[in-house]
């Protein structure tokens, strides 16, 4: 049953570890820091968030594919290992930033951190933020918790989408890669159409995210039909210049939506010509010291912004 997830005549990609993703990881949080941090030719390093959800996107895909095609996808498994990956290091990290808090902030501003902290907790900042702030706002600086949002909505992501893939590869036994590109398209045009209006919404909300994330899911599915890139090494370096570009260019708060584009396009490309295994930019990105960084990307995430904000 589980082989209705790929075509019979394919082999499916059983590589389990791509360092050049743990490499990628480190160079989209390192983005995020230094454009927290305000250091020249960053103006556009946010869109290191943009490229985590490719990555989870594709690490997630990835994943659930292997193991609906070896016959050993359990919901529960997959929501247990998300769980022991996420919690413990956010539940220091709320419990430590919450500390600091009752020190620091005034009592205004303790409550409101408590509910932002109660909301990460329970994944739904950015449900919490939307209604609160604009991320590029002055007033952002001052709430330790808000780089939470994504991480919520990656959550979000997680809990539904492992779901929506077992029906459509074990239920109807479809082969996935259409309808995600249908999703991917249908979330483009809400998050384009919901910039013009209602900027908060695109920036914060699942819905107009999802196509980034599903960018990364259809990075999986060609992986796992042994998509050949025809030019590998090219598709890498624009990649790389992509995602340089966005960071160095772009402008948080003049940006529009549809330009996000630019960055997802980038870090999928990135992450398709790695399942060729060569080229500089593989070699790059999988050095010892890169995945290093990449590998405690989360906890550095995690950490940055309540120290850059207290």
């Amino acid at each position: 049953m589980g082989s209705l997830a790929l075509s019979r005549d394919s082999e499916f990609a059983r590589e389990a570890y791509r360092p050049d993703v743990d490499g990628l990881r480190a160079l989209a949080v390192l983005a995020i820091f230094a454009f927290h941090l305000g250091l020249a030719g960053s103006p556009g390093g946010f869109v290191g968030v943009d490229v985590f959800f490719v990555i989870s996107g594709f690490v997630i895909t990835r994943g659930v594919l292997l193991e609906i095609d070896e016959q050993r996808f359990s919901l529960k498994d997959f929501y247990l290992r998300r769980a022991r990956r996420i919690l413990p290091a956010l539940i220091v990290t709320l419990l430590l930033t919450l500390l600091a808090g009752c020190i620091i902030l005034s009592p205004s501003e303790t409550a409101e951190f408590a509910g932002s902290a109660l909301a990460s907790m329970v994944s739904a900042a950015n449900v919490f933020f939307h209604d609160r702030t604009n991320y590029f706002a002055d007033a952002a600086h001052y709430r330790p918790l808000l780089h939470t949002w994504s991480l919520s909505l990656e959550e979000q992501f997680y809990l539904l989408f492992p779901l929506l893939l077992g029906l459509l590869v074990i239920r109807a036994g479809q082969a996935p890669a259409r309808v995600l590109a249908l999703l991917v398209l249908l979330s483009l045009g809400w998050c384009v159409v919901a910039g013009l209006f209602r900027a908060r919404h695109a920036f914060y909300m699942p819905m107009a995210r999802f196509w980034e994330l599903g960018a990364g899911a259809l990075v999986a599915c060609a992986e796992a039909h042994r998509f050949k890139v025809p030019q590998p090494t090219l598709t890498g370096v624009a990649g790389l210049a992509g995602i340089a570009a966005s960071v160095a260019l772009l402008d948080g708060p003049e940006t529009p939506t549809w330009m996000m584009l630019e960055p997802v396009a980038a870090a999928a490309a990135v992450i398709l010509s790695g399942t060729a295994g060569a080229g500089p930019v593989h070699r790059l990105l999988s050095t010892r010291s890169v995945v290093a960084i990449g590998r405690l990307s989360y906890a550095i995430y995690l950490l940055h912004w309540p120290v850059i904000v207290f």
